[in-house]
């Protein structure tokens, strides 16, 4: 019910600013006394044509909630003093949520450098253990096996994965073949599919390149980059994001305790906790 309210408040807002607006700014909806204007709508949504799905659910959703909203304003609901209360929490929240972005959030881009990365990598590597077995693989995945065999020959002669896949796109009639490519991608068993080419996958040497794998949605060629089992330590490329989401996750609680510790000194806080002689008042 929350979120509910809170809707209702930014809707709101925006609806009664509509309706003091001038109509020099045309409006594509109006229930009752007020209005949704197109900048309204283009500010929320943009103007592409891809939006035009994405516009009409915007109007909808507008006209649903200015009509339910109306409807409660008319039985006095906004004054009842439980919804007023429900309404000045989510204001907080809303308020509270822009302090954070500003103060916590905001230096996301920055706090956390490639060698900060590494260096937990390699002081805390262990902590990432692998779950089950994890290939790092390039494949290509052809709809007819002459294709296929055409680019493993090319690249036994030792064109390398990027030039033969370059080749392929230059040649219309080899390129028409070509389904699917994959460079340099990490695949657990669960993501790799078909069954056959993970199998493949984890017996091929390193930098080998395989034979041609028929399979039921085609011909796969592939090279095996590197190999870890369950409970090896994976590549850092394989966890970077994961190490760089903890680091996040701990600068933005540094941030956040820093920030509290401010706000007790720059704002009296008085606590009381009731016991059961006598009261007594904590202050911080």
């Amino acid at each position: 019910m929350v979120w509910r309210a809170a809707l209702l408040i930014a809707l709101a807002g925006a609806v009664h600013g509509c309706a003091r607006q001038s109509q020099r700014d045309p409006y594509v909806a109006k229930v009752g006394r007020s209005y949704l204007t197109q900048g309204e709508v283009s500010r929320s949504i943009g103007t592409g044509s891809e939006a035009t799905a994405e516009r009409q659910d915007f109007i909808n959703s507008w006209i649903t909630t200015e009509l339910l909203y109306q409807e409660a304003v008319q039985r006095g609901l906004e004054d009842d003093d439980a919804v007023r209360m429900r309404i000045e929490n989510s204001r907080k929240r809303i308020v509270i949520d822009a302090l954070l972005e500003e103060v916590v959030y905001n230096d996301d881009t920055t706090g956390v450098t490639e060698s900060d990365i590494a260096e937990m990598y390699k002081v805390k590597g262990d902590a990432f253990q692998l779950q089950e077995d994890v290939v790092q693989l390039s494949f290509a995945r052809f709809s007819d096996r002459d294709g296929a065999n055409a680019f493993r020959s090319r690249l036994l002669r030792g064109t390398t994965w990027t030039d033969a896949i370059a080749a392929v796109h230059g040649d219309s009639a080899a390129a028409a073949e070509l389904l699917q490519v994959s460079t340099h991608e990490y695949f657990s068993k669960s993501t790799l599919y078909p069954e056959e080419v993970w199998k493949l996958a984890r017996t091929l040497g390193r930098e080998e390149v395989s034979f041609v794998v028929r399979t039921g949605v085609g011909y796969y060629v592939m090279i095996t980059h590197s190999l870890k089992r369950r409970g090896e330590i994976p590549d850092l490329d394989y966890v970077w994001n994961e190490i760089r989401d903890r680091m996040l996750i701990r600068k933005r609680q540094e941030r956040y305790n820093r920030l509290l510790t401010n706000l007790r000194a720059k704002f009296p806080v008085t606590m009381y906790t009731e016991r059961t002689d006598t009261s007594v008042a904590i202050v911080e």
